[in-house]
């Protein structure tokens, strides 16, 4: 299992020593160099082959009937807010997990390419594959598991 990841969602730590209240919004430090880390197969295939630069978690998870709504719902950068339409999700809205401050849409509909896929946990949690390189604007490149951006 990715040990870093794990790290970074707080799975398999002790929660006597876990802070009580974890902001909803954070950056982490840059991770130490581990020996045993390892990036999702996407992303190893571009090169990338470090742990991520910056980590952000996204506090709340909305479902919207507009991408207007879902724009309004994300602008306070902590929450990740699914446009739903008649046949299912069809947008994931977000603010920039790179720091840029601009709202991302990213397409969860086959009819509107690129598309990826969006799995929903209870909690909610959301985790989104494959990768998300933004080849313009930005030049972010991050993935979206349980709630938290990591910034490649």
């Amino acid at each position: 299992m990715w040990k870093w990841l794990l790290r970074l969602l707080g799975l398999g730590r002790d929660p006597a020593t876990c802070p009580e209240n974890e902001p909803e919004h954070l950056e982490s430090e840059p991770l130490e160099a581990e020996e045993d880390w390892l990036l999702p197969d996407d992303v190893v295939a571009r090169g990338w082959n470090r742990p991520p630069r910056r980590v952000v978690a996204y506090g709340r998870v909305v479902q919207v009937e507009s991408q207007s709504e879902g724009s309004a719902a994300a602008a306070d950068g902590q929450t990740l807010a699914i446009v739903s339409g008649s046949n299912g999700p069809k947008w994931l809205i977000m603010r920039c997990p790179c720091g840029c401050g601009e709202t991302r849409r990213i397409s969860l509909s086959k009819q509107v390419p690129p598309t990826w896929t969006l799995k929903v946990e209870p909690g909610p949690s959301v985790t989104l594959s494959p990768s998300v390189d933004l080849r313009s604007e930005c030049r972010a490149h991050f993935i979206l598991t349980r709630n938290r951006a990591l910034v490649l």
